[in-house]
């Protein structure tokens, strides 16, 4: 095999459509979890523009006889009008990197023959697509939603450009930060404060709680949140108040949540020590954030909209109660919308590879009201 040229040969045994293909295949929302919020959805332009106008009726009141009818119905209006954000990356295979594939290639061809480095080369190839080129897009997608939710706004400083996106967060929904005694690891911890803030705020409609592992281990060792561990599940615990030197536990269900760990992380470039490392690893949930998330309102009233198939009055199971991310067009693919990733070998350099990957993608919340944000200092 000439080692000129090790991709040559995989590229040309790899269809032209199998690296878009790749670059547009579903992921397990359980990998993102912010992805399980706002999962993503196609759009046809690179502009989003929501105009939601919610009737909600009321009561019928009283009304004398032949006297005129009373007004019945509320309306609520919110809009959201933004550019989707064009995200890329360009990625090379190293000199390094291609040494030890060559030395793995050389070990197949032993052992296996030709044919079998030859599988070795394509699935280092579709690999480098997925982890290199991929993964970067997805995790930009993850913390963009992350800002959004958490923060209620996007802003991002980037290769000299800003970004500034609001999403009308009502300010009742974003937490008093707790500090010193009053954070979740003190003395005098505002937890269930909190827990019953959101509660309230969701109308006792909560799906879930999510925070991050230190976050969770820190409200659970903390003595003053009188709190026990009910059950244990894989992604994290179901929590409990009690009350009294017996620890008796409050049968109000008020008093009891259920704490999701999410703890997964991205990778950055070190822009404040680059003597220490290369690159940072930062959480996508940062520790002290917990994020409660509300169930759909089963009660909501007629509201205008364009989909024929829900008409209406859209059954709560079947649309997304929070929003969306909206993945739209880019033009390195003709226009049509979803990631587009090339890789290829240049003329000049046989023995390199690089990939390349672009998307327009931004996250959109529909129902601002739809979520509470609790946050404490970590101790």
């Amino acid at each position: 095999m000439n080692f000129n040229g090790l991709f040559t040969e995989a590229a040309k045994r790899v269809k032209p459509d199998t690296v878009v293909r790749i670059a547009n295949q579903a992921r397990p929302s359980s990998a993102y979890f912010f992805n399980s919020i706002l999962p993503e959805r196609i759009v046809s332009t690179r502009e989003v523009s929501t105009e939601t106008m919610i009737f909600r009726s009321i009561m019928a009141g009283l009304v004398p006889m032949d006297g005129p009818y009373p007004e019945g119905m509320t309306v609520e209006g919110s809009s959201f009008n933004e550019k989707l954000l064009k995200i890329a990356i360009q990625q090379s295979f190293n000199e390094g990197a291609m040494v030890q594939l060559q030395e793995i290639i050389k070990n197949v061809q032993l052992t296996k023959g030709g044919n079998g480095s030859v599988k070795v080369l394509i699935q280092n190839f579709l690999n480098f697509v997925d982890k290199m080129l991929m993964q970067p897009h997805l995790d930009t997608a993850e913390w963009l939603r992350a800002q959004a939710l958490l923060e209620g706004q996007i802003s991002w400083t980037y290769n000299k450009m800003k970004v500034e996106v609001d999403y009308g967060i009502p300010a009742a929904a974003l937490a008093t930060n707790r500090t010193g005694n009053d954070g979740y690891g003190g003395s005098a911890s505002k937890f269930w404060t909190d827990i019953l803030a959101a509660k309230t705020y969701l109308k006792n409609r909560v799906q879930t709680f999510v925070a991050s592992g230190d976050t969770i281990n820190m409200i659970i060792s903390n003595s003053a949140n009188s709190l026990r561990v009910v059950s244990e599940f894989e992604d994290g615990f179901e929590v409990v108040r009690y009350s009294g030197s017996l620890e008796t536990a409050s049968t109000e269900s008020r008093y009891r949540c259920r704490l999701v760990s999410y703890n997964l992380e991205y990778e950055v470039l070190n822009t404040t020590n680059a003597k220490e490392a290369r690159t940072v690893v930062k959480p996508f949930l940062t520790p002290g954030y917990i994020l409660a998330v509300g169930k759909p309102d089963i009660r909501q009233g007629f509201y205008l909209t364009d989909d024929v198939d829900q008409g209406g009055t859209p059954d709560p199971s079947q649309y997304d109660p929070l929003g969306y991310t909206a993945l739209g067009p880019v033009m390195e693919n003709d226009g049509k919308p979803g990631r587009w990733a090339r890789v290829y070998t240049p003329e000049n350099k046989p023995a390199s590879l690089i990939g390349q990957a672009v998307a327009t993608v931004l996250p959109v919340i529909t129902n601002p009201k739809g979520i509470y944000r609790l946050k404490s200092e970590v101790v």
